[in-house]
């Protein structure tokens, strides 16, 4: 099912409202988000060579259990082609079982088993892919050598295997497509309470025409200069 990579490199941290993120890949922000300032941008083709490939890497508490994982969601918007080949998708790495990923796909409420036709170019909110109601059969261990269930499963029946067991990565990738390359647009995303909201926070986010792209609050600004004093009174 798709192209399953294994997250590489890691950009230097980006603050975000309520939770810090990395990008690695291709991943880039773009404006304006789901009525918001901001949004993600991830693009993949995996024809290219290299391969193009792009995702956000989400902090959370140090020691987490996977049974204390209980919300993964986010808005999302297709702007070229859509869900295919089981991307884009969730990732959760544990420490017991290095090279082994848990997936948790975004698929469209109409057929969740099938990873297309996903609503493009408009917001969309996945809800809670956890609570099992939704999306019960979007779930996948992969590549984890006592897992004996069927290949696709439900969130508590992961739990119940791998629930005691260290996260040590949670992430957002999109490395595929239903046509072998694909452009998707991440906004609010949420792990268990904490909101990734990826708007700007820092007087650099002014710089550019930066200031230009605020049409929602702290904004609009009338010109540079009243966004560096936003910013610089919030340090």
């Amino acid at each position: 099912m798709g192209v399953f990579l294994l997250v590489g490199t890691i950009a230097p941290s980006l603050a975000s409202a309520g939770g810090s993120y990395t990008f690695f890949g291709s991943a880039s922000y773009v404006s304006p988000g789901y009525n918001s300032n901001r949004a993600v941008l991830l693009t993949s083709d995996e024809f290219a060579n290299p391969q193009l490939f792009s995702g956000i890497d989400l902090t959370f508490p140090s020691g987490m259990l996977l049974s204390s994982l209980t919300t993964l969601s986010t808005y999302y918007d297709f702007t070229a082609s859509t869900c295919g080949q089981g991307s884009p998708r969730f990732g959760i790495s544990l420490a017991a079982y290095p090279g082994s990923t848990i997936f948790v796909y975004i698929v469209p409420p109409s057929s969740p088993n099938t990873f297309t036709n996903c609503a493009i170019n408009g917001w969309t909110n996945t809800g809670n892919l956890l609570d099992g109601s939704t999306y019960p059969t979007v779930v996948e261990p992969n590549n984890f050598p006592d897992w004996s269930g069927p290949q696709y499963n439900t969130w508590a029946a992961v739990v119940n295997k791998y629930g005691s067991q260290t996260v040590t990565d949670i992430f957002l990738v999109s490395d595929a497509g239903p046509s072998g390359s694909q452009s998707v647009q991440i906004d609010n995303t949420y792990v268990n309470t904490t909101l990734y909201s990826y708007e700007p926070t820092k007087i650099s986010d002014c710089k550019g025409g930066g200031w230009q792209t605020f049409t929602f609050a702290p904004g609009p600004f009338n010109n540079e200069g009243g966004c560096v004093s936003y910013f610089a009174k919030l340090k």
